[in-house]
């Protein structure tokens, strides 16, 4: 499952609609997020990539439309016709198609982290919202607790948009999700009880718990990034190493890659990677050809 992120300048406008002021407010916040250059930017990238599978020259008569309108939509006021309201928004709704008909979108559901920051958060940055100050660091340099997510499943894609809370955490950090081969639960990086992170698995119909898949027994180690192989092991980041990075004279923890079997029968743990420096993001493609 890949998810697609778009981003938009913004335009602020105001627009007062007595009428229906709600449908006035929703038109207003929508326009104010198209950026016609970024969405005919978005058209070509989709043009090219899928040309057997996105309507490039419907969704590029759609910005047009927008485009010659633009100025008409945001003018919409209290005295508009409900009729000139309703061709404002079939105008921005087309340029929401032409995104939306993505085709990694035609997956029916997206599985993502929802980090709920408090205040503007677009005035955050990447320690604000729990990722790293530097590509050279790794997870340990992160704050682990006092975060409120919540790992939410999405579906409806193109439609009405229905979410739901797959299961919400006060306090540790939740990063680095991962769905398994069936789509049923994802695999992610929290914190355990000795304040160290590790990965879990939870079941994503909300009735489970999470269940530790990294190794327990080493109280001074953090794992994460976990990715599920075929044959039900585990590959994933870890301070086993007890290794610094030296380019800040050791004061900074590096990762390196190992494989760990969970199971019962062996709870085996093996280092794959001998590096100077860290290793990132795991990750399980199929190989063709």
């Amino acid at each position: 499952m890949r998810t697609l992120v778009v981003f938009f300048s913004v335009a602020v406008f105001s627009c007062a609609c007595v009428a229906d002021e709600a449908r006035c407010r929703a038109l207003a916040e929508a326009a104010g997020l198209i950026n016609p250059i970024a969405v005919e930017r978005a058209i070509a990238f989709l043009e090219q990539t899928y040309p057997d599978r996105y309507d490039a020259k419907s969704a590029r008569a759609a910005l047009t439309a927008y485009r010659e309108n633009e100025q008409f939509v945001k003018a919409i006021t209290p005295a508009s016709p409900a009729s000139e309201l309703a061709r404002a928004e079939r105008l921005v709704n087309g340029v929401r198609a032409a995104l939306l008909a993505n085709p990694l979108l035609d997956a029916d559901r997206i599985v993502y982290v929802r980090r709920i920051l408090g205040g503007d958060a677009r005035d955050k940055r990447e320690l604000d919202w729990g990722s790293l100050s530097a590509n050279f660091r790794t997870h340990p340099a992160t704050r682990k607790n006092n975060w409120t997510s919540e790992i939410v499943e999405l579906s409806d894609l193109r439609g009405a948009k229905k979410e739901r809370v797959v299961k919400r955490f006060e306090g540790p950090l939740i990063r680095d999700l991962k769905l398994t081969f069936d789509a049923t639960a994802v695999t992610y990086t929290g914190v355990d009880a000795n304040n160290r992170f590790a990965v879990y698995s939870l079941p994503l119909s909300g009735n489970g718990e999470p269940v530790t898949i990294s190794p327990k027994a080493y109280p001074d180690i953090d794992w994460f990034d976990g990715v599920l192989l075929p044959d039900g092991r585990y590959v994933m980041l870890s301070t086993a190493g007890y290794q610094g990075l030296p380019c800040e004279n050791g004061s900074q923890q590096i990762a390196q890659i190992y494989l760990v079997d969970p199971s019962a029968k062996t709870n085996m743990v093996r280092q794959l990677t001998f590096e100077q420096d860290s290793d990132y993001t795991p990750s399980n493609q199929s190989m063709s050809g």
